[in-house]
């Protein structure tokens, strides 16, 4: 398996540090910066694409390209709604099986995994496996980039994630108000 080495900046270390600190391991800025990694990775690899690229605007400079970094939207399951696509096809295919595909591809699009999936993916992302609860990792990663982005735009595509991706994180009567 092929190992990756990132070089980080020192806003990248700091935060690395602070998230480290939350989750319980002091002065180790590899499991804050791996618990940063899986979460935004899995963020990444779940939200709607138009709500990716509004959290990167969110995201300050130096973490937006961790965000990025090694993306490949052919790996994603992320359906684009074409409707140009949708209206050749209804003309050759008639109206009936264009709203058969037109659903399908609705539902594709909207499809956002269950809390267990999304927290596995943060796991398998981390490669922190039994270190570091990804929930905790979730919910310290997302303070700490709320405190540290562009909160009005933060605060924005908060509202707009799936909300059983957040309710249990924060659980005290969720509002997005509360963690921003």
């Amino acid at each position: 398996m092929k190992t990756t080495t990132y070089r980080r900046s020192a806003g990248q270390k700091m935060l690395s540090n602070e998230i480290a600190e939350r989750l319980g391991w002091a002065g180790k800025t590899d499991i804050g910066f791996r618990a940063m990694l899986g979460v935004l990775h899995a963020m990444r690899d779940v939200l709607p694409l138009d709500l990716v690229f509004r959290f990167s605007s969110a995201l300050p400079l130096h973490i937006r390209a961790i965000f990025f970094e090694g993306y490949n939207p052919n790996a994603v399951s992320q359906i684009l709604y074409n409707r140009a696509l949708l209206d050749h096809y209804k003309k050759r295919m008639g109206p009936g099986n264009a709203d058969y595909f037109e659903q399908f591809l609705e539902h594709q699009r909207n499809r956002v995994p269950e809390r267990e999936e999304f927290l596995q993916m943060i796991n398998s992302y981390s490669r922190l496996e039994k270190r570091v609860d990804p929930e905790e990792a979730f919910r310290v990663v997302l303070e700490i980039l709320i405190k540290r982005g562009r909160n009005e735009k933060m605060h924005g595509v908060l509202l707009q994630i799936p909300q059983h991706l957040l309710e249990t994180t924060f659980p005290d009567s969720f509002s997005v108000k509360a963690i921003t």
